[in-house]
């Protein structure tokens, strides 16, 4: 008797207990919203959307669309592509909506919304962003990024919510999502799932969403994690070539990053697209690609693979605070873009070459790649990567091509500072590594410090590397750093001078460098006149260089000079003539061009040469890397 009323004195506690938090919190616990996405109609080429609000009930209810895309470099307003927006009172009657922007949608009466709907149209063709910051909605189903679908309310993110999908029977749906039902979510169950759970807005933005009658799948393990790759498009796709490669790719960057910052992870690929792409979420990536040979193709796949599953950490996990969270209302604005587009590009051949997925002249043609593609941005004028970062928040995809390129050099020549200066005690590794590890402490860097978090992390200045190769526009001195690791273009023997670059300067203790040895045969020298004309002039030996493109002569404004000679550019320089300072053009008759050159190793590389060359892409014993859950304070990193 006494246990049953103790028993009951506990229930009533609890009781109580659950009323007082319902009626003390209903904003803090009470609030969802329920997606209802009706995908039997994307043959008419739209996707009908309803949401339910449960105790969202604002004065004024405000519905906001992104107006970007994270890591797509797209400011492209999705509101565009939201038609036929209603909301509606819990007997179904409309309420007045006031649309003041392309994104924006106001309920005045917010307390009287029981539901909104609209329809969200096919954006794949948008000019805006590639396909794979849109949706695509026809009659083979959905391929979408979802905030090309769906937005949020009253500037929050945090409100959870339910995704019903209503779908053709027999289809199938992949996505990132969490499932709300219980049961088998292997195999092919997984991909026959309709209801998911939404912590947030982030989760959802950040989840990608393909729906058809059929699309192939395959599924690995590797490290503890769970990995399937699901492929739809145009046509077949060659998923188990596909899932071969990416097995061996996750396999080196989670050995090199020691663990893993996921439960599962999904691939997903869709091709028949214009443009080959490729986006990294938190647990997924996504590619768009053209069709074609997997034969042909695999090369350039599988790097595109190797450097988006590097952003999972570099621009995901550790970041800018700029990339996370993300506003989605504010495009990007940041100078250091460059290092999650760059870096990971590096990284993706380097860490392939150190794995022993390509071999070290794979290696060289990447930064051969690199090379021909650092100066094309389609202006005209290059800039520097500082400049090329800014330029991310309006799609130029020639303009991000050419900061991948430039920013995989500088990433390779400031690895090459690092191990160098420090006697290759330290490198970039040391500070990809540092920055992973301040994943745990929720840490994000300052955009305008960025070069004092490189130092510190590398125990090397690179303030005057960084001002002048990331801030400025100067040519990065490729040759003379890729000296260092025993490795330099091969030049074909009728391009051979005796003096490749054309121009031999001697620098001497005074600030100026002495002609020694020109090659009339392989430069052109014109002495500017008052009147900006010119006239044609020889350069001699014992000529005096005071100047270099308007700068004092410095080692690294010879080497600078060297390399603009050599990639086809004009020089400036100030001769001492008769006692007098005479400004001279010069030119390379010759210029190199990426065609022209392919970089090699030296074949008998001092032992210097040897230790870094082995340092930087020598093979590396594979790690058994452990399964982690997701890394603290990472929610809404992209």
């Amino acid at each position: 008797m006494k246990q049953s009323l103790l028993t009951l004195a506990r229930t009533i506690v609890l009781v109580s207990i659950g009323i007082l938090c319902l009626f003390s919190a209903p904003a803090l616990f009470a609030q969802r919203l329920i997606y209802h996405v009706d995908l039997t109609q994307t043959d008419k080429h739209f996707v009908p959307v309803e949401v339910q609000l449960a105790d969202v009930r604002p004065d004024t209810l405000v519905f906001q669309m992104p107006i970007w895309a994270p890591g797509i470099y797209s400011t492209v307003h999705y509101g565009r592509f939201i038609r036929d927006f209603q909301a509606l009172d819990s007997s179904g009657n409309e309420l007045p909506v006031v649309h003041p922007t392309k994104d924006l949608w106001k309920v005045p009466n917010g307390g009287n919304v029981a539901r909104i709907r609209y329809q969200a149209e096919d954006s794949h063709s948008d000019l805006s962003s590639p396909e794979i910051g849109l949706a695509r909605i026809d009659e083979k189903g959905l391929f979408a990024n979802t905030e090309a679908l769906f937005g949020y309310f009253d500037n929050d993110e945090s409100i959870p919510a339910t995704m019903l999908f209503n779908v053709p029977k027999g289809w199938m749906v992949a996505t990132t999502l969490d499932p709300a039902t219980d049961g088998a979510t292997t195999g092919d169950a997984e991909f026959h799932q309709t209801s998911f759970n939404v912590d947030d807005y982030a989760t959802l933005a950040s989840s990608p969403l393909i729906a058809a009658p059929h699309f192939s799948a395959v599924q690995f393990t590797r490290d503890g994690v769970d990995y399937a790759v699901v492929a739809g498009g145009e046509n077949a796709f060659p998923v188990d070539s596909f899932a071969s490669a990416t097995n061996q790719i996750a396999r080196a960057e989670n050995s090199f990053f020691g663990k893993v910052p996921y439960r599962r992870y999904l691939f997903v690929v869709y091709t028949g697209a214009e443009q080959p792409f490729g986006i990294a979420h938190g647990t997924s990536s996504v590619y768009t690609l053209p069709n074609g040979d997997w034969s042909a193709h695999a090369p350039a796949i599988e790097h595109l693979v190797a450097a988006t599953m590097f952003k999972t950490w570099n621009g995901g996990q550790f970041h800018i605070s700029q990339l996370g969270p993300v506003d989605f209302t504010e495009p990007i604005e940041a100078r250091s873009l460059w290092f999650s587009e760059g870096v990971s590009e590096y990284y993706a051949e380097l860490l392939r070459v150190r794995y022993g997925l390509i071999t070290a002249p794979d290696f060289f043609t990447a930064i051969d790649n690199w090379e021909g593609l650092a100066n094309g941005d389609g202006s005209g004028d290059t800039g520097s990567l500082e400049s090329l970062s800014l330029r991310m928040k309006t799609f130029n995809p020639i303009c991000v091509e050419c900061l991948r390129a430039r920013g995989s050099l500088a990433a390779m020549l400031m690895d090459i500072e690092i191990r160098d200066k420090t006697h290759r005690k330290h490198s970039l590794d040391n500070v990809l590594l540092r920055m992973d590890r301040d994943v745990r402490t929720g840490k994000t860097y300052n955009d305008a410090k960025f070069d004092k978090t490189l130092s510190a992390y590398s125990s090397v200045d690179l303030s005057a590397f960084y001002d002048r190769y990331i801030c400025k526009s100067d040519v990065l001195p490729l040759e003379a750093y890729l000296e260092k690791m025993g490795a330099g273009s091969d030049v074909p023997d009728g391009m051979k001078t005796g003096n490749e670059f054309g121009l031999a300067l001697a620098l001497n203790t005074a600030g100026t460098a002495i002609i020694d040895a020109p090659e009339n045969d392989s430069l052109e020298a014109e002495e500017v006149l008052a009147d900006n004309k010119a006239k044609e002039m020889d350069l001699k030996p014992g000529d005096t260089v005071v100047a270099i493109d308007g700068e004092n002569v410095s080692p690294e404004s010879v080497e600078d000079a060297k390399a603009r000679l050599a990639a086809g550019r004009l020089v400036k320089l100030a001769l001492v003539r008769n006692a007098k300072a005479v400004p001279v053009r010069v030119k390379s008759k010759h210029p190199r061009t990426a065609s022209d050159l392919r970089l090699a190793l030296v074949s008998r590389p001092s032992a210097e040469q040897l230790a870094l060359r082995n340092a930087i892409i020598g093979k590396r014993r594979l790690k058994r890397s452990k399964h982690a859950k997701f890394y603290a304070q990472t929610k809404g990193a992209r």
